[in-house]
């Protein structure tokens, strides 16, 4: 397998399924389960926790790895948790906090989005009854 012209790495994709079997496939940011469908499935992504050009030669490291549905880490970004403070996580208690701080920003980033319009239930709604009269 190829990607944008390099191999993979079976070592790099072997750490990217033990993190989605350790998250269980869920969104760590929003709780979007990816295990429901095939659908859902695809919805998944691999996110760095601290972004890789920050993390530098931790960026790979199993606790900088976290499951990200595709619209969260669309959201997230290059944003980092750990506001420049270190670049490698030490244990799993600073990963959930740092997770907590991204979610926050996620969250706030979505409700920047939807501040002007009536918000994202509105707008399905809105589009479900014109598509389904």
């Amino acid at each position: 397998m190829e990607a944008d012209g390099e191999d993979l790495d079976p070592q790099l994709v072997r750490g990217w399924s033990d993190t989605f079997l350790e998250h269980h496939c869920i969104c760590q940011y929003c709780g979007f389960d990816g295990s429901r469908t095939p659908e859902d499935w695809v919805q998944l992504q691999g996110d760095h926790l601290i972004p890789r050009n920050i993390a530098g030669e931790h960026a790979e490291a199993p606790l900088n790895r976290v499951t990200s549905c595709y619209y969260c880490n669309s959201l997230k970004r290059r944003y980092d948790p750990a506001h420049g403070h270190f670049t490698k996580i030490p244990n799993h208690k600073v990963q959930r906090e740092l997770i907590q701080d991204a979610r926050k920003e996620i969250q706030r980033r979505k409700a920047d989005i939807w501040k002007y319009g009536s918000g994202l239930e509105q707008s399905y709604k809105f589009m479900m009854q014109r598509l389904r009269p």
